[in-house]
C-alpha cells in the first residue's frame, strides 16, 4: 500500500518525503536518486517510534532545519533534503551491501550451493532487520549469537533457529512444538509466517570467522535502509 501511495505522489513530484504513521509508529520514506534509472526504483525507509530517542532521524531533521529568518530557495531546500535523506542513505546501503557480500563470499568459499547460499543470506537479512525494527526484542539475534553460538556449532545452531522461526507452535509453548524451540535461548524470537524459513538448508561447516562476520553485521543499524535494496522484503 505504501508503495502504491508513493507511486501516485511521484506523478506530481519527483522530490518527496512521505511519512506513514499509525499514531505511534512512523515510517519515513524517500526515493533514492543516485545510480538508478528512475526515482521510484528504490524507496529508502527509516522506522521511528514516537517518543523514543532516534539519533539518525534527529540528525537528518537538523540538516534541513530552517530558522525563522532564513531565506532559502526551493533548489537550496531540495539540496538540503538530498544531503539529509538521499546521500546518507546511499552510503548506508553501500555499507550494508559490503557486509552481505562478505558473508556471501565466506559461504561460497565454504562450498555452499549458490541458490541455498542466497536463501541463507535472505534469512540472515531478515534477522538483522528483526533486531533493529521491533520484530522482537532489540538485538535478540546478536545476543543469541554472542551467548549461545560457539565457533564450532554455527551451522547447527542456525539450523535450530530457523526451525524455531518456522514453527507456529513455538510462540505459545504448546506440546506440539519442536523440543528445542521451547529452550530459553529462543524466547526472544517468534514464529515468522510465510515460507522464508520452511526449506531445510544444507549449511556447510562455518567457522569462527563467519561467526565474527555475523556479529559485525549485527552492529550495523539495518533500520536506516530498505530491504528493497536487496530485492526483497522482511515480511
Amino acid at each position: 500500500m505504501q508503495r502504491g501511495i508513493d507511486n501516485e505522489l511521484s506523478k506530481a513530484n519527483a522530490e518527496r518525503l512521505v511519512i506513514f504513521s499509525d499514531g505511534t509508529h512512523q515510517e519515513w520514506r524517500w526515493p533514492r536518486h543516485r545510480q538508478l534509472g528512475g526515482v521510484n526504483a528504490k524507496l529508502m525507509v527509516h522506522p521511528h517510534t514516537v517518543g523514543e530517542p532516534d539519533q539518525n532521524l534527529e540528525s537528518r531533521l537538523k540538516a534541513i532545519e530552517l530558522g525563522i529568518d532564513d531565506d532559502v530557495t526551493l533548489t537550496q531546500l531540495l539540496t538540503r533534503m538530498r544531503v539529509a535523506f538521499d546521500v546518507e542513505s546511499e552510503t548506508a546501503s553501500q555499507q550494508a551491501a559490503r557486509l552481505m557480500g562478505t558473508l556471501y563470499e565466506h559461504l561460497n568459499t565454504a562450498g555452499m550451493e549458490p541458490t541455498q547460499a542466497t536463501l541463507l543470506l535472505s534469512r540472515l537479512l531478515f534477522l538483522f532487520f528483526g533486531d533493529d525494527t521491533g520484530m522482537w526484542r532489540p538485538n535478540a539475534f546478536r545476543d543469541w549469537i554472542a551467548e549461545y553460538v560457539t565457533a564450532d556449532e554455527v551451522s547447527t545452531k542456525l539450523g535450530e533457529l530457523f526451525g524455531v522461526l518456522d514453527d507456529p507452535q513455538a510462540d505459545n509453548g504448546t506440546a506440539n512444538a519442536k523440543p528445542w524451540t521451547l529452550d530459553e535461548q529462543y524466547e526472544g524470537f517468534r514464529y515468522v509466517n510465510g515460507s522464508l524459513f520452511a526449506e531445510t538448508l544444507n549449511i556447510p561447516p562455518l567457522d569462527a570467522t563467519f561467526r565474527g562476520e555475523l556479529l559485525e553485521a549485527c552492529k550495523f543499524d539495518w533500520s536506516v535502509i530498505s530491504p528493497a535494496v536487496f530485492g526483497g522484503g522482511t515480511s
